[in-house]
């Protein structure tokens, strides 16, 4: 497998993690995405279609319970076990100038709105601490 195929079951539920994305994004990305959220209805010409869709109305419960949830693993300051020598590494967890708290805000925002997450981190061999 090359560095840019993508897996079976990658490319299956791409299109289901898209929706899941826009759905959590609001209304402007529901009606960006066209066909993928707001199927043409039958028989309507692509006119019809384009007023249809501009005129969509999407209540963002989704967006809104996403950020509540965050909002609520994070309501109070995390806290680290660690060893001391690690300690440091916590300021910038992932060499991306983000604090550990943001990373994992951002991890956990990432698994609520398309139902799964990953992390990939790489690290070069003599990382400089």
């Amino acid at each position: 497998m090359k560095p840019d195929d993508k897996h079976e079951h990658y490319s299956k539920f791409e299109p289901v993690w898209k929706r899941c994305r826009d759905a959590v994004a609001g209304q402007r990305a529901i009606q960006e995405a066209g066909d993928a959220c707001l199927p043409k209805l039958e028989g309507q010409e692509d006119p019809a279609y384009d007023s249809y869709r501009s005129r969509a109305l999407f209540y963002n419960a989704t967006g809104r319970i996403v950020d509540a949830m965050v909002g609520l693993v994070f309501r109070k300051p995390m806290t680290w076990e660690v060893p001391e020598a690690m300690k440091e590494w916590l300021d910038d967890l992932a060499l991306s100038d983000e604090t550990s708290t943001d990373f994992a805000e951002t991890s956990l925002y990432e698994t609520l709105s398309a139902g799964r997450g990953g992390i990939w981190l790489t690290y070069p061999a003599q990382a400089k601490r």
